[in-house]
């Protein structure tokens, strides 16, 4: 019965992260209490949270290596040295950003990585065909007439379940690659209609490091896979007899540059110019602004357009940079250590992929990788499934050995033969190797 209760929570994680963006708008101006809307990312991974606190012990593998466990540890902390009027969002940030490591832990336990993953991708899918059947578009509006959606958090979400989408079309059941390879077709085409820069070099970059690492038949059938997918997309919107076609805004905002914002990257080199003079004025360069305080900080100095004033009357401002927001909420550690991550995901994911002969850890940490470059990435509405599933998917297989016994004993003619008796995580069931 507990198993059945831990899986069914990771699916729930993974449903109910992929409706996500949506929530604001189905909820907005209704009954829903607004922490529910606002807090829905936590919520829906509080019970695999709760369940996979005690498998981290066990499974946690990579979610416990130093470097991830320093960096939560630093992203935890901050919260104690956060200006007091940004505890709450600093306790929200350090919550939704540690959470991970136990649903990773769970997702290895069942080695339900792939489960987790296709349903995300297909609930992403359903939600925005629904959009486009109900508005027509991913931008969306509440009842209020308010924007609920960031087409640059949309346009992340829609390529990160594509290259999902594409990761498991492999599978040799003919009907499962045709469902598949729809999937991703519908999914580029919602990806790139957001027109998010971000969102296509994210998954272009995936793409390509997918190729380097295929052998040249296989790199040959992916790109058959892209062009059809490609060439679907199209069909699609012809079909739907769509005025504007879906890639016309990618074209005009990374080719074209019709808004003139290609050479300041949307208006975040000013903002990082603002974040680069913050860092280095009294201490903030020593220990940060702490977990919660980054947007107020770059909100008081920054004071051209984008930045917000809540309700409490400060004026706030994003990052948009997951390494310039590390650098001013912990100083210089903040930067160092969030470096020593990258590389170690890095590393593990080029040496697993070397050893399996494939592409897709590779793949997912070039993605979320380049993506953290336009935003922060452990603050995206999708963070609880990119951060489960890239510290799973880095983790050794779940059949990997958790411990050994050798022992001799008398064989046949009377001999001592040696044996090594392995436990193989997941069943309990041991396994012989005779020396």
């Amino acid at each position: 019965m507990i198993g059945f209760l831990e899986k069914l929570s990771l699916i729930i994680a993974a449903a109910g992260t992929a409706m996500a963006w949506l929530i604001p708008y189905l909820l907005g101006g209704s009954s829903a209490p607004e922490w529910v809307i606002s807090r829905w990312y936590l919520l829906v991974g509080a019970p695999a949270l709760l369940f996979g606190v005690q498998a981290l012990l066990r499974y946690g593998d990579f979610a416990k290596s130093p470097a991830v466990l320093l960096y939560s540890g630093l992203v935890a902390c901050g919260c104690l040295w956060t200006d007091p009027t940004e505890q709450g969002r600093g306790l929200l940030i350090a919550t939704a950003f540690v959470m991970v490591l136990p649903i990773s832990a769970l997702i290895r336990k069942y080695d339900y990585l792939e489960v987790f993953l296709t349903t995300f991708s297909v609930v992403s899918a359903a939600t925005m065909i629904y959009s486009f059947a109900v508005a027509g578009s991913l931008v969306l509006k509440d009842s209020l007439g308010t924007t609920t959606t960031n087409p640059n958090g949309v346009g992340i979400h829609a390529g990160f379940a594509a290259l999902i989408a594409l990761m498991y079309f492999r599978d040799k059941a003919r009907s499962r690659q045709i469902a598949m390879g729809c999937m991703a077709s519908l999914l580029i085409l919602f990806s790139i209609s957001t027109a998010s820069r971000t969102a296509f070099l994210s998954l272009g970059g995936a793409i390509l490091v997918s190729l380097f690492f295929r052998k040249r038949q296989s790199a040959i059938r992916v790109v058959i896979l892209l062009l059809l997918a490609v060439t679907s997309s199209i069909g699609i919107s012809e079909i739907l007899d769509v005025e504007t076609p879906f890639y016309q805004g990618i074209v005009s905002r990374l080719i074209e540059d019709e808004e003139g914002t290609m050479g300041t990257l949307g208006d975040r080199v000013q903002i990082w110019d603002v974040a680069s003079s913050a860092f280095w004025s009294d201490t903030i360069w020593m220990h940060g602004a702490g977990t919660g305080g980054v947007d107020k900080v770059l909100g008081s100095l920054y004071e051209s357009k984008g930045r917000a004033k809540g309700r409490d009357g400060i004026w706030r401002i994003h990052a948009h940079n997951t390494l310039v927001w590390s650098g001013l909420a912990f100083g210089m550690p903040g930067i160092l250590f969030l470096v020593w991550l990258a590389v170690k995901m890095a590393v593990r994911a080029i040496q697993m992929d070397s050893e399996l002969q494939g592409w897709e850890h590779s793949a997912l940490v070039t993605f979320i990788g380049i993506s953290s470059l336009g935003g922060v990435i452990s603050q995206d509405g999708c963070w609880c499934v990119f951060g489960s599933a890239l510290l799973a998917g880095l983790s050794s297989p779940v059949a990997q050995l958790s411990h050994r016994v050798e022992y001799v004993f008398r064989g046949e003619g009377g001999r001592n033969r040696g044996a090594k008796v392995f436990e193989i995580f997941g069943n309990g069931r041991p396994r012989i190797e005779w020396t």
